[in-house]
């Protein structure tokens, strides 16, 4: 935001005039949080933003709009809402941002965002941001770019390095208990990630009752609920977040000591986007998933895409590890080591002719 907001504060005013900017985020929160970087940028430059997600009544919206403020942070179902009653002109974009980019342009979100691109003039600047890049969508995101040039901070298809990875095979009627015990053992913040919203709920009443300061981020809740839960844990009021991959990406909570991976996530990107939310900024943090038996293909496809073995440790003191754990971690490595990604200390790998 810093470079945009510099750019069309030394335009000239007629530059300056009606909407130039429109960033595109794929939750609410993660707009919300923009929004609040693009005001700190760009309010003492003269430059006005609208911020424009669900939850929030479409009347004060239009409000806002009628300003005509030169940058809008928005999510595409929100957006679309407004083109359709012609209440935003994206006829002067002259910058498009997608953050979250593989996300965007996955199959949930484009025809949404392809709806967008049509309203907007082909003559501007598009920039992608995000943590990982698919080669499919980067093959998409192409089709829409013209003579793109790639960015690229830190190694491809890495975690966050100063976070300690580490995976517990635990039995699933055990994961509860696992989960509970580490809460004991981490002092700080944790954010804690499940499959479904419904899960989101039920494990949230059941931290909660076992004592802990603990609060619930899905997609279900209203908008005014998802941010005092945000805001909570933030402050640390809340020092356990139970959520689901709507948190994954983007967020930035200072100083997050621990993500716990309750259901390991089904796609390797959204294990990267979900450890990346600790050890932000230099910092170190954890990062423990907990996998059960019908899990461990997931873990295996995870560590084939990061191009590493994630470190096995013990369940806490007083929770068994089940039969299989001891044995499957070696065949885990064994069936990588075979397709050439890395060979465990103790193989070789040996290719036949």
């Amino acid at each position: 935001m810093l470079p945009i907001a510099e750019r069309l504060g030394r335009a000239k005013a007629a530059s300056r005039v009606g909407l130039r900017v429109l960033v595109l985020a794929p939750t609410r929160e993660l707009a919300l949080q923009i929004h609040e970087a693009v005001e700190q940028l760009g309010s003492p430059m003269g430059l006005a933003s609208v911020v424009l997600v669900g939850g929030i009544p479409l009347r004060q919206d239009r409000v806002a709009l009628a300003r005509r403020p030169n940058m809008v942070v928005a999510t595409p179902g929100r957006l679309i809402d407004h083109l359709e009653h012609r209440a935003v002109d994206l006829s002067r974009v002259a910058i498009l941002v997608l953050d979250e980019a593989d996300r965007m342009l996955d199959l949930g979100f484009m025809p949404q965002v392809s709806r967008i691109l049509r309203a907007i003039p082909e003559h501007r600047q598009t920039m992608l941001f995000s943590a990982t890049i698919p080669p499919e969508i980067e093959a998409l995101a192409k089709r829409h770019l013209r003579d793109p040039v790639r960015l690229e901070v830190g190694p491809s298809r890495a975690a966050a390095p100063n976070a300690e990875q580490r995976v517990m095979f635990i039995s699933r009627e055990n994961k509860e208990r696992c989960l509970l015990a580490l809460l004991r053992d981490e002092p700080g913040t944790v954010l804690v990630f499940v499959a479904t919203k419904r899960e989101a709920d039920s494990l949230h009443g059941k931290v909660k009752h076992a004592g802990f300061p603990v609060a619930a981020l899905h997609g279900d809740l209203e908008q005014r609920q998802r941010l005092r839960a945000l805001e909570a844990f933030k402050q640390a009021h809340a020092r356990i977040l139970i959520a689901t991959d709507v948190a994954g990406r983007g967020l930035d909570v200072e100083g997050i000591a621990h993500v716990v991976n309750y259901d390991v996530p089904i796609r390797a990107d959204d294990y990267i986007h979900r450890v990346g939310r600790t050890a932000r900024a230099e910092a170190s943090g954890r990062a423990t998933t907990l996998v059960a038996y019908d899990e461990l293909d997931a873990l295996t496809a995870i560590e084939r895409h990061l191009q590493q073995s994630i470190p096995q440790h013990a369940p806490p003191d007083g929770i068994e590890s089940p039969p299989w754990a001891h044995t499957r971690r070696g065949h885990s490595k064994v069936a990588l080591a075979h397709e050439g990604m890395f060979a465990p200390a103790g193989f070789r790998v040996r290719r036949r002719r």
